[in-house]
């Protein structure tokens, strides 16, 4: 008995040992990101060059911190001075980016890279700051007027003398006029002056409640919520580029997801694959937008949707399920369901069809509450379904079309039976795959707002920081030129309108943000 007590004795310890270990090695970990900010710094600060060059060798550093402790090591061998390994294709970063992880961190990256012109002096403010509130005590804050003649400089000489001799100065000197008493016209008229400043505070009634304050919005030019200055062109590219590539997916990966996927709503990798990229039921509202609208709206709602009830949604959610057995008897047969296809060319743009057919087909299912109450035909002629014409010819303007098309693009499938069904029946409609609309009507328009309008937000948001989102530049243009254009407009409010317009830039972009966009005007 003593001698197996003493083996587990010891079994446990040995336990508790490995887990210590695999605690410290987590740690270790966690800190070797920072450890790799911190000695870039300290080899930036200390090496020969100008101080422009440190700073870009900093921040060239800093992009690469991430790849170079998660072992893919892809500017290691040009940067040279603390690692010479070469290019790993089989590495743990490859996992890391599929996931929100990897999103925060080269949030905190971005962050540090944009201070690499304060973080080059490796110095800190607490000196700063502990005499600042040494002064604070002695001059009582902003609360009283030290503009008289020697009157803020000489407290400021006693803060540094408290400072420099670690004493509090707590002796203070007056000069009175040894044994004498004012006179008694001076101490009537002091009486006087007393008794006419009590009289002048008005009476009030105390209340019988105190009023608490139950206003407690954030300033917002203070703290995290600060305004803050966004990126510069090089590091803006840099942050697309390194966005783009997380989003980039192997053949065999693309297909695991699909099938990962297939409970959609109900799959965590679905939302996780989906928000990172422009859905094909935003193709409509994107393609179909004028030049002149604006974009701000539409971001908003892709990369910050509210959450909110409706009758509509409840209602398709409702009866999707019926509408697909009753589409699967009309048809003849099977509807099988599918997860998030991912495009293999453009791997920022997604689809999420109702449904495959075999190899070849794709299923989009409609259910509109507007229409609940009668056939589709009697919808189709009321106009509450407007898919199609009251011939039946399909609207190609509208937004469900250009659904249609961006799932079979990026589906690589060949046909949707597209339905419609109400309570009172069920209408389809076999649409086949358009490579010319597509490249035509849709492709361009995709891509042109993916890069310019939802994805400066994701890489360096202004929502965070409690900022309004900026159209782009070319927008912003295009609705000066259409205001303009109006008939009445003269010369007096076309200048009105472009001194509004420069305004509105010189408010809320920085001098790096517009003249970026100034040159992709320049370019074409």
């Amino acid at each position: 008995m003593q001698e197996s007590h003493e083996i587990q004795t010891e079994s446990d310890g040995n336990k508790s040992n490995r887990e210590d270990e695999k605690t410290n090695d987590r740690t270790q970990n966690q800190l070797r990101l920072r450890w790799a900010i911190t000695k870039a710094i300290s080899h930036r600060k200390n090496e020969n060059g100008s101080l422009d060059q440190k700073i870009i060798n900093l921040k060239r550093d800093m992009n690469n911190s991430i790849s170079h402790v998660f072992d893919e090591h892809r500017e290691c061998q040009d940067l040279g001075y603390f690692c010479y390994k070469a290019y790993n294709e089989n590495n743990v970063l490859n996992d890391l980016k599929s996931t929100d992880l990897y999103q925060k961190l080269c949030t905190f990256k971005n962050y540090l890279v944009r201070h690499a012109e304060s973080l080059i002096h490796d110095v800190e403010n607490n000196s700063v700051e502990q005499f600042n509130s040494v002064i604070a005590k002695f001059i009582g804050g902003k609360r009283v007027n030290y503009c008289q003649r020697r009157s803020y400089q000489s407290r400021c000489a006693a803060a540094v003398v408290s400072h420099n001799t670690k004493r509090v100065i707590y002796t203070a000197r007056k000069h009175l006029s040894p044994g004498k008493s004012p006179s008694k016209f001076s101490k009537k008229m002091e009486l006087r002056r007393t008794e006419k400043n009590r009289n002048r505070k008005p009476a009030c009634r105390k209340p019988l409640f105190s009023k608490k304050n139950t206003e407690t919005e954030d300033n917002k030019s203070y703290g995290e919520k600060c305004e803050k200055p966004d990126m510069t062109d090089e590091e803006l590219r840099h942050a697309k580029n390194d966005f783009k590539e997380s989003l980039c997916r192997s053949s065999e990966d693309i297909k695991t997801i699909e099938v990962l996927t297939r409970q959609q709503q109900n799959s965590d990798l679905w939302y996780l694959e989906r928000r990172k990229r422009l859905t094909a039921s935003m193709f409509g509202v994107v393609c179909r937008r004028r030049p002149t609208t604006g974009c701000k709206s539409l971001v908003q709602s892709i990369l910050y949707p509210k959450k909110f009830y409706s009758a509509a949604c409840d209602y398709g959610n409702k009866y999707e399920s019926v509408a697909r057995n009753a589409l699967e008897k009309l048809i003849g047969k099977k509807i099988e369901p599918c997860g998030l296809f991912i495009d293999q060319e453009q791997q920022f743009l997604a689809a999420s069809p109702d449904g495959i057919i075999e190899e070849k087909g794709i299923v989009e299912i409609k259910c509109p509450y507007s229409a609940r109450e009668m056939t589709p035909e009697e919808g189709i002629i009321k106009r509450k379904i407007t898919f199609w014409d009251k011939n039946s010819v399909i609207n190609k303007k509208h937004k469900w079309f250009y659904q249609v098309q961006g799932q079979l693009h990026v589906a690589k499938r060949l046909y949707c039976v597209f339905a419609v069904w109400t309570p009172h029946g069920l209408k389809t409609e076999t649409i086949l795959a358009d490579e010319s609309f597509w490249s035509h009507e849709m492709q361009d328009y995709l891509v042109d707002f993916f890069d310019n309008c939802l994805l400066p937000e994701i890489v360096d948001s202004r929502v965070a920081l409690s900022l309004v989102i900026i159209d782009d530049i070319l927008i912003m243009i295009n609705i000066l030129s259409k205001q303009l254009q109006s008939e009445n407009g003269t010369l007096a409010e076309a200048t009105n309108i472009i001194n509004g317009t420069i305004k509105s830039l010189e408010q809320k972009r920085d001098e790096n943000v517009f003249a970026r966009n100034i040159s992709r005007v320049n370019n074409g």
